[in-house]
Protein backbone atom coordinates (compact mmCIF):
# COMPACT_ATOMS: atom_id res chain seq x y z
CA UNK A 1 0.00 0.00 0.00
CA UNK A 2 1.36 3.89 -0.99
CA UNK A 3 1.73 6.62 1.39
CA UNK A 4 1.83 4.02 4.34
CA UNK A 5 3.15 5.55 7.83
CA UNK A 6 3.67 4.43 11.61
CA UNK A 7 2.19 5.72 14.69
CA UNK A 8 2.40 4.29 18.09
CA UNK A 9 -1.23 2.57 17.71
CA UNK A 10 -2.65 2.47 14.66
CA UNK A 11 -1.27 3.08 11.01
CA UNK A 12 -2.67 4.62 8.34
CA UNK A 13 -2.78 3.77 4.33
CA UNK A 14 -4.68 4.69 1.25
CA UNK A 15 -7.16 2.13 -0.84
CA UNK A 16 -5.52 1.24 -3.69
CA UNK A 17 -8.46 0.59 -5.92
CA UNK A 18 -11.06 3.02 -4.49
CA UNK A 19 -13.29 3.46 -7.91
CA UNK A 20 -16.98 3.70 -7.30
CA UNK A 21 -17.70 0.26 -9.34
CA UNK A 22 -15.27 -1.13 -6.81
CA UNK A 23 -16.55 -0.02 -3.76
CA UNK A 24 -20.14 -0.82 -5.51
CA UNK A 25 -18.91 -4.40 -5.86
CA UNK A 26 -17.53 -4.34 -2.17
CA UNK A 27 -20.91 -3.57 -0.99
CA UNK A 28 -20.73 -6.91 1.14
CA UNK A 29 -17.52 -6.59 2.18
CA UNK A 30 -18.29 -3.40 4.14
CA UNK A 31 -19.50 -3.00 7.44
CA UNK A 32 -21.69 -0.03 7.23
CA UNK A 33 -23.08 -0.19 11.28
CA UNK A 34 -20.48 -0.59 13.45
CA UNK A 35 -21.30 0.08 17.32
CA UNK A 36 -20.30 4.10 16.88
CA UNK A 37 -21.59 4.66 14.27
CA UNK A 38 -24.78 7.43 13.74
CA UNK A 39 -27.64 5.67 12.45
CA UNK A 40 -28.02 5.60 8.38
CA UNK A 41 -30.76 6.47 5.78
CA UNK A 42 -31.40 10.29 7.03
CA UNK A 43 -29.95 11.97 3.84
CA UNK A 44 -33.37 13.52 1.79
CA UNK A 45 -33.62 12.34 -1.52
CA UNK A 46 -32.16 15.90 -2.41
CA UNK A 47 -28.95 15.82 -0.73
CA UNK A 48 -28.77 12.15 -2.48
CA UNK A 49 -29.29 13.91 -5.83
CA UNK A 50 -26.53 16.23 -5.23
CA UNK A 51 -24.10 13.77 -3.91
CA UNK A 52 -24.25 12.08 -7.32
CA UNK A 53 -24.64 14.75 -9.41
CA UNK A 54 -21.03 16.45 -7.55
CA UNK A 55 -19.38 12.34 -8.30
CA UNK A 56 -20.64 12.88 -12.00
CA UNK A 57 -19.76 16.30 -12.74
CA UNK A 58 -16.16 15.85 -11.18
CA UNK A 59 -16.88 18.08 -7.92
CA UNK A 60 -14.10 17.66 -5.09
CA UNK A 61 -16.15 15.60 -2.46
CA UNK A 62 -14.38 14.70 1.65
CA UNK A 63 -12.23 11.91 2.26
CA UNK A 64 -13.77 8.41 3.47
CA UNK A 65 -12.10 6.43 5.84
CA UNK A 66 -12.03 2.42 6.62
CA UNK A 67 -11.30 0.73 9.45
CA UNK A 68 -9.37 -2.60 8.13
CA UNK A 69 -11.29 -5.18 10.05
CA UNK A 70 -9.08 -8.47 11.56
CA UNK A 71 -8.71 -11.63 9.33
CA UNK A 72 -11.22 -13.09 11.36
CA UNK A 73 -14.25 -10.77 10.76
CA UNK A 74 -16.90 -11.30 8.54
CA UNK A 75 -16.64 -8.25 7.14
CA UNK A 76 -13.29 -6.51 5.20
CA UNK A 77 -13.70 -3.43 6.19
CA UNK A 78 -15.89 -0.93 8.90
CA UNK A 79 -17.14 2.80 7.82
CA UNK A 80 -15.70 5.39 10.08
CA UNK A 81 -16.60 9.00 8.32
CA UNK A 82 -18.36 8.60 5.29
CA UNK A 83 -21.59 6.32 5.47
CA UNK A 84 -24.42 8.72 4.36
CA UNK A 85 -22.39 8.96 1.09
CA UNK A 86 -21.32 5.62 0.26
CA UNK A 87 -25.04 4.30 0.96
CA UNK A 88 -26.11 6.72 -1.44
CA UNK A 89 -23.55 5.65 -4.25
CA UNK A 90 -24.79 2.03 -3.36
CA UNK A 91 -28.60 3.41 -3.64
CA UNK A 92 -27.61 5.03 -7.02
CA UNK A 93 -26.12 2.09 -8.53
CA UNK A 94 -29.29 -0.24 -7.11
CA UNK A 95 -31.61 2.27 -9.31
CA UNK A 96 -33.00 3.22 -5.84
CA UNK A 97 -33.42 6.48 -7.01
CA UNK A 98 -32.90 9.06 -9.80
CA UNK A 99 -31.04 12.23 -11.00
CA UNK A 100 -32.90 15.24 -10.38
CA UNK A 101 -34.84 16.17 -13.08
CA UNK A 102 -32.73 19.30 -13.83
CA UNK A 103 -29.57 17.94 -13.59
CA UNK A 104 -26.55 19.46 -16.02
CA UNK A 105 -23.74 17.86 -16.92
CA UNK A 106 -21.38 20.51 -17.02
CA UNK A 107 -19.19 19.47 -19.61
CA UNK A 108 -21.77 18.61 -22.28
CA UNK A 109 -25.30 20.22 -21.39
CA UNK A 110 -26.74 18.73 -24.67
CA UNK A 111 -26.57 15.12 -22.94
CA UNK A 112 -30.40 15.39 -21.26
CA UNK A 113 -29.16 12.57 -18.03
CA UNK A 114 -31.76 14.33 -15.86
CA UNK A 115 -34.13 12.26 -14.27
CA UNK A 116 -32.47 8.96 -14.98
CA UNK A 117 -31.45 6.01 -12.87
CA UNK A 118 -27.97 4.55 -12.88
CA UNK A 119 -29.01 1.56 -15.80
CA UNK A 120 -30.89 3.91 -17.77
CA UNK A 121 -27.96 6.26 -17.32
CA UNK A 122 -25.80 3.09 -18.61
CA UNK A 123 -28.57 2.41 -21.34
CA UNK A 124 -28.21 5.54 -22.67
CA UNK A 125 -25.07 7.68 -22.59
CA UNK A 126 -22.83 4.03 -21.88
CA UNK A 127 -19.31 6.84 -21.56
CA UNK A 128 -20.76 9.10 -19.20
CA UNK A 129 -21.56 5.74 -17.18
CA UNK A 130 -18.56 4.54 -17.27
CA UNK A 131 -16.31 7.32 -16.40
CA UNK A 132 -19.16 7.97 -13.68
CA UNK A 133 -17.91 3.89 -12.45
CA UNK A 134 -14.19 4.83 -13.06
CA UNK A 135 -13.84 7.87 -10.26
CA UNK A 136 -11.24 7.55 -7.72
CA UNK A 137 -12.42 8.52 -4.57
CA UNK A 138 -9.91 9.36 -1.52
CA UNK A 139 -10.00 6.56 0.69
CA UNK A 140 -8.20 6.63 3.78
CA UNK A 141 -7.80 3.25 5.89
CA UNK A 142 -6.54 2.64 9.14
CA UNK A 143 -5.04 -0.37 11.11
CA UNK A 144 -5.85 -1.00 14.77
CA UNK A 145 -6.64 -3.14 16.81
CA UNK A 146 -7.37 -0.52 19.60
CA UNK A 147 -11.33 0.24 19.47
CA UNK A 148 -10.87 3.63 21.52
CA UNK A 149 -8.31 4.84 18.75
CA UNK A 150 -11.74 4.21 16.31
CA UNK A 151 -13.92 5.83 18.54
CA UNK A 152 -11.86 8.69 19.17
CA UNK A 153 -11.32 9.30 15.30
CA UNK A 154 -15.22 9.25 14.76
CA UNK A 155 -15.83 11.77 17.13
CA UNK A 156 -12.95 14.12 15.92
CA UNK A 157 -14.20 13.51 11.97
CA UNK A 158 -17.51 14.48 13.15
CA UNK A 159 -17.51 17.47 14.88
CA UNK A 160 -17.48 19.26 11.50
CA UNK A 161 -21.00 17.97 11.28
CA UNK A 162 -21.59 17.87 15.15
CA UNK A 163 -22.90 14.89 17.06
CA UNK A 164 -25.06 15.14 19.63
CA UNK A 165 -24.56 14.13 23.54
CA UNK A 166 -25.93 10.90 22.96
CA UNK A 167 -24.17 10.15 19.33
CA UNK A 168 -20.82 10.99 21.18
CA UNK A 169 -21.34 9.49 24.36
CA UNK A 170 -22.34 6.27 21.96
CA UNK A 171 -18.76 6.85 20.59
CA UNK A 172 -16.86 6.55 23.79
CA UNK A 173 -16.19 3.15 24.90
CA UNK A 174 -16.17 1.36 27.53
CA UNK A 175 -18.89 -0.92 28.62
CA UNK A 176 -21.88 1.60 28.62
CA UNK A 177 -22.22 2.11 25.27
CA UNK A 178 -23.04 -1.50 24.40
CA UNK A 179 -25.09 -1.90 27.25
CA UNK A 180 -27.00 0.97 26.15
CA UNK A 181 -27.38 -0.75 22.83
CA UNK A 182 -28.31 -4.13 24.33
CA UNK A 183 -31.35 -1.85 26.54
CA UNK A 184 -32.95 0.23 23.08
CA UNK A 185 -33.47 -3.53 21.41
CA UNK A 186 -35.97 -4.30 23.99
CA UNK A 187 -39.76 -4.09 23.40
CA UNK A 188 -40.37 -1.07 25.50
CA UNK A 189 -38.58 0.95 23.78
CA UNK A 190 -39.16 -0.75 20.09
CA UNK A 191 -42.92 -0.99 20.42
CA UNK A 192 -44.21 0.66 23.60
CA UNK A 193 -42.21 4.43 23.54
CA UNK A 194 -44.23 6.74 20.85
CA UNK A 195 -40.92 8.52 20.34
CA UNK A 196 -38.41 7.71 17.04
CA UNK A 197 -34.99 7.06 18.19
CA UNK A 198 -33.31 9.09 15.29
CA UNK A 199 -29.81 10.63 16.74
CA UNK A 200 -29.82 8.05 19.43
CA UNK A 201 -32.85 9.44 21.39
CA UNK A 202 -33.42 6.05 22.64
CA UNK A 203 -30.06 5.61 23.51
CA UNK A 204 -30.41 9.08 25.63
CA UNK A 205 -33.18 7.70 27.38
CA UNK A 206 -31.50 4.79 28.32
CA UNK A 207 -28.61 6.05 29.61
CA UNK A 208 -30.46 8.37 32.03
CA UNK A 209 -32.02 5.26 33.39
CA UNK A 210 -28.83 3.44 33.72
CA UNK A 211 -27.60 6.79 35.68
CA UNK A 212 -30.67 7.12 38.03
CA UNK A 213 -30.21 3.53 38.70
CA UNK A 214 -26.70 3.46 39.84
CA UNK A 215 -27.61 6.70 42.57
CA UNK A 216 -30.05 5.84 45.54
CA UNK A 217 -31.28 9.36 44.81
CA UNK A 218 -32.82 11.31 42.15
CA UNK A 219 -30.29 13.01 40.16
CA UNK A 220 -29.49 15.34 37.60
CA UNK A 221 -29.93 13.76 34.14
CA UNK A 222 -28.20 16.73 32.25
CA UNK A 223 -25.79 15.98 29.58
CA UNK A 224 -22.95 16.98 31.90
CA UNK A 225 -23.93 14.39 34.69
CA UNK A 226 -24.41 11.67 31.80
CA UNK A 227 -21.01 12.22 30.20
CA UNK A 228 -19.21 12.28 33.95
CA UNK A 229 -21.46 8.76 34.33
CA UNK A 230 -20.05 7.72 31.02
CA UNK A 231 -16.44 8.07 31.34
CA UNK A 232 -16.91 6.83 34.98
CA UNK A 233 -18.13 3.46 33.60
CA UNK A 234 -15.35 3.50 31.33
CA UNK A 235 -12.68 3.63 33.68
CA UNK A 236 -14.21 0.87 35.81
CA UNK A 237 -15.07 3.83 39.11
CA UNK A 238 -18.88 2.34 38.41
CA UNK A 239 -20.08 -1.62 38.21
CA UNK A 240 -22.27 -1.38 35.56
CA UNK A 241 -23.42 -4.49 35.22
CA UNK A 242 -26.09 -4.72 38.38
CA UNK A 243 -27.18 -1.44 37.33
CA UNK A 244 -28.33 -2.76 33.44
CA UNK A 245 -29.76 -5.92 35.75
CA UNK A 246 -32.30 -3.62 37.67
CA UNK A 247 -32.51 -1.38 34.77
CA UNK A 248 -33.21 -4.50 32.93
CA UNK A 249 -35.93 -5.28 35.83
CA UNK A 250 -37.55 -2.25 35.35
CA UNK A 251 -38.29 -2.40 31.82
CA UNK A 252 -39.87 -5.61 32.34
CA UNK A 253 -42.34 -4.40 34.49
CA UNK A 254 -42.93 -1.34 31.91
CA UNK A 255 -43.54 -3.62 29.30
CA UNK A 256 -46.57 -5.44 31.14
CA UNK A 257 -48.18 -2.00 32.15
CA UNK A 258 -48.00 0.21 28.90
CA UNK A 259 -49.39 -0.57 25.35
CA UNK A 260 -47.70 -0.67 22.10
CA UNK A 261 -47.06 3.38 20.88
CA UNK A 262 -48.36 4.77 24.34
CA UNK A 263 -48.88 8.05 24.17
CA UNK A 264 -47.86 8.39 27.80
CA UNK A 265 -44.86 7.53 26.36
CA UNK A 266 -44.81 10.20 23.69
CA UNK A 267 -41.92 12.90 25.45
CA UNK A 268 -38.64 11.86 27.46
CA UNK A 269 -39.98 13.48 30.34
CA UNK A 270 -42.82 11.14 31.06
CA UNK A 271 -40.92 7.91 30.02
CA UNK A 272 -37.95 9.28 32.67
CA UNK A 273 -40.88 9.79 35.33
CA UNK A 274 -42.79 6.86 34.84
CA UNK A 275 -38.94 4.54 35.17
CA UNK A 276 -38.05 6.65 38.59
CA UNK A 277 -41.73 6.01 39.72
CA UNK A 278 -41.61 2.03 38.89
CA UNK A 279 -38.25 2.16 40.28
CA UNK A 280 -38.41 3.58 43.49
CA UNK A 281 -41.74 0.90 44.09
CA UNK A 282 -40.21 -2.05 42.65
CA UNK A 283 -37.05 -1.12 45.52
CA UNK A 284 -40.34 -1.03 48.15
CA UNK A 285 -41.68 -3.73 47.34
CA UNK A 286 -44.81 -1.98 46.46
CA UNK A 287 -47.87 -3.29 43.93
CA UNK A 288 -47.02 -1.53 40.27
CA UNK A 289 -50.46 0.29 39.44
CA UNK A 290 -52.08 -0.72 36.08
CA UNK A 291 -51.96 1.26 33.27
CA UNK A 292 -55.65 2.59 34.01
CA UNK A 293 -54.42 4.20 37.14
CA UNK A 294 -52.12 5.95 34.30
CA UNK A 295 -55.39 6.81 32.21
CA UNK A 296 -57.33 8.07 35.63
CA UNK A 297 -53.90 10.56 36.05
CA UNK A 298 -54.01 12.12 32.87
CA UNK A 299 -57.64 12.31 33.12
CA UNK A 300 -57.08 14.43 35.67
CA UNK A 301 -54.70 16.69 34.98
CA UNK A 302 -56.87 17.83 32.19
CA UNK A 303 -60.21 18.52 33.86
CA UNK A 304 -57.90 20.45 35.87
CA UNK A 305 -56.38 22.23 33.16
CA UNK A 306 -60.20 23.32 32.15
CA UNK A 307 -61.04 24.49 35.47
CA UNK A 308 -58.02 26.76 35.69
CA UNK A 309 -58.79 28.38 32.33
CA UNK A 310 -62.68 28.52 33.22
CA UNK A 311 -62.16 30.10 36.62
CA UNK A 312 -63.77 32.67 37.63
CA UNK A 313 -64.75 33.33 40.99
CA UNK A 314 -62.94 32.49 44.38
CA UNK A 315 -65.21 29.71 44.96
CA UNK A 316 -64.08 27.55 41.88
CA UNK A 317 -60.78 28.67 42.26
CA UNK A 318 -60.69 26.75 45.43
CA UNK A 319 -61.21 23.38 42.73
CA UNK A 320 -57.99 23.93 41.14
CA UNK A 321 -54.98 21.18 42.00
CA UNK A 322 -52.10 23.92 42.25
CA UNK A 323 -49.60 20.27 42.77
CA UNK A 324 -50.90 19.63 39.17
CA UNK A 325 -50.90 22.70 37.59
CA UNK A 326 -46.79 22.78 38.94
CA UNK A 327 -46.19 18.96 37.18
CA UNK A 328 -47.59 20.38 33.82
CA UNK A 329 -44.84 23.29 34.37
CA UNK A 330 -42.24 21.10 36.00
CA UNK A 331 -42.14 18.96 32.28
CA UNK A 332 -40.22 21.67 30.95
CA UNK A 333 -37.50 20.57 33.00
CA UNK A 334 -37.04 17.47 32.45
CA UNK A 335 -33.36 17.02 33.39
CA UNK A 336 -33.55 18.74 36.44
CA UNK A 337 -33.27 16.50 40.05
CA UNK A 338 -35.42 19.07 41.56
CA UNK A 339 -37.78 18.75 38.87
CA UNK A 340 -38.08 15.17 38.20
CA UNK A 341 -38.32 14.57 42.26
CA UNK A 342 -41.11 16.82 42.81
CA UNK A 343 -42.78 15.79 39.72
CA UNK A 344 -42.56 11.95 41.21
CA UNK A 345 -43.62 12.82 44.30
CA UNK A 346 -46.87 14.62 42.71
CA UNK A 347 -47.50 11.84 40.62
CA UNK A 348 -47.18 9.01 43.37
CA UNK A 349 -49.15 10.92 46.05
CA UNK A 350 -52.08 11.40 43.02
CA UNK A 351 -51.94 7.67 42.33
CA UNK A 352 -51.66 6.78 45.62
CA UNK A 353 -49.00 4.13 45.86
Amino acid sequence: MQGRYAMSEFTISSMPDAAILNLVDMEQSIEISPDYQRPGGVWSLAKKQLFIDSLINGYDIPKFYFHILSPGSTKKYAIIDGRQRLETIWQYARDDFALAPDFKFFHNEEIAVGGLKCSELAQKYPRLYTKFNARTLAITLIATSDMDVIEDMFSRLNEAAPLNAAEKRNAYGGPLPGIVRELVKRDFFQNRVKINSSRFRHNDMATKMLYLESSDNIVDTKKVSLDIFAKSCKNGSIDIKPVQERTEVILACMEDVFIQNDVFLKSSANVILYYVLFSKLIRENKDIPGRDYFVWFEELREKNRLILQNTQTDDEDKKVDYKLIEYDELAQSSNDAGAIFTRYTILRQHLGV
